[in-house]
């Protein structure tokens, strides 16, 4: 179902005439292509992010193609372009998610994945008899290229910045526990940490990514909630560390 919503998505971000079929009628677009438990609101939904990653993309076989010479596209055929920019809709999503030199680190990736493509369309060669080199690539280099990206290079690369480089939640993390050593206090409550400790530069569910992450790390424990003396849900309260006071 995914893919098939991808397809579909490209298919308007690309072919004018397709956009034109949706735009008069969305509903018998969607039915036309298909598309079971997809609205309209789904599609307009993934329709930026899939056009914004296609404008990073090299130009494609499709509809928005502004040259007609072949030479002028990398890639094969439509299947090795649609490989291509299937993983540059999938990037993008995760360069969004991700957090400075990771965002940073991702956001290469579709460079690297058009060179390794273009590596493994050479080395296939090598292994010809043809005299002359390839000018474009197949669907097969690609998929293998981002095959070797996906499932070697980005998780070896992000357990090493993960262990070098501390996340904006981490950093935040040791924000905190300064401020508790230098205060000094017992307990501490999720308006403490918010507003004192973080000087409220974090929202509600920032701060609960904090308090567990300090949780986690023995820095807090969660206290047993008293009766509240007035109207409302009791504060939550964490009580600190003792042996944070001697560290």
């Amino acid at each position: 179902m995914a893919n098939s919503l991808l397809d579909f998505v490209m298919s308007l971000v690309r072919d004018p005439d397709a956009a034109a079929a949706y735009a008069a009628d969305p509903a018998q677009a969607i039915a036309d292509a298909n598309l079971t438990d997809v609205s309209s609101v789904d599609v307009n939904n993934l329709i930026p992010v899939v056009s914004e990653s296609l404008s990073m993309a090299v130009p494609s076989t499709g509809a928005d193609t502004l040259v007609d010479d072949h030479a002028s596209n990398v890639w094969a055929s439509g299947a090795a372009t649609a490989a291509f920019d299937a993983f540059l809709v999938r990037l993008h999503g995760e360069v969004r998610r991700a957090e400075r030199l990771e965002a940073a680190w991702l956001g290469k990736g579709r460079g690297m994945v058009a060179c390794l493509a273009g590596l493994f369309t050479l080395m296939s060669w090598s292994a010809t008899d043809e005299a002359e080199p390839p000018g474009d690539i197949g669907r097969e280099a690609v998929d293998r290229a981002v095959s070797l990206w996906s499932d070697y290079y980005r998780p070896h690369a992000l357990a090493f910045l993960q262990r070098t480089v501390p996340t904006d939640v981490e950093c935040r993390v040791r924000r905190v526990v300064q401020w508790l050593r230098a205060d000094g206090r017992p307990t501490a409550s999720k308006t403490d940490i918010r507003r004192t400790a973080l000087a409220q530069t974090v929202n509600a569910k920032e701060t609960d990514r904090v308090l567990a992450r300090l949780v986690e790390a023995g820095v807090l424990r969660p206290m047993d909630s008293e009766e509240p003396t007035r109207r409302g849900r009791p504060a939550l309260r964490w009580q600190v560390n003792p042996s944070l006071q001697s560290a």
